[in-house]
């Protein structure tokens, strides 16, 4: 069972990786390879159908949805509970 200081931590580590992973997934995917390897390689025939915004719903879903379950193994399986030792847990 887990502790209200336990759920408390795993909270703000899983905000904190959903910010970091939303803004890392914008960096790789809409800065680096966007342009160059994404955009020109789309069919003319599926352009059409493409959004040109996305649907917000689901990356933020899924992005906070990785954090919740890196921040549990980290701290609840795994033990780590400092930055440093999640540099060292990789």
């Amino acid at each position: 069972m887990l502790t209200k200081l336990l759920a408390a931590t795993i909270v703000a580590a899983t905000i904190a990786g959903g910010i970091a992973f939303f803004i890392l997934g914008f960096l790789i995917f809409g800065l680096v390879l966007g342009p160059n390897v994404m955009l020109p390689n789309v069919n003319p025939d599926a352009a059409k159908i493409l959004n040109e915004t996305p649907i917000w719903a689901p990356l933020i879903f899924s992005d906070l949805a990785i954090a919740l379950l890196l921040a549990y193994i980290f701290e609840t399986l795994a033990g780590i509970r400092t930055f440093a030792g999640g540099l060292k847990a990789g």
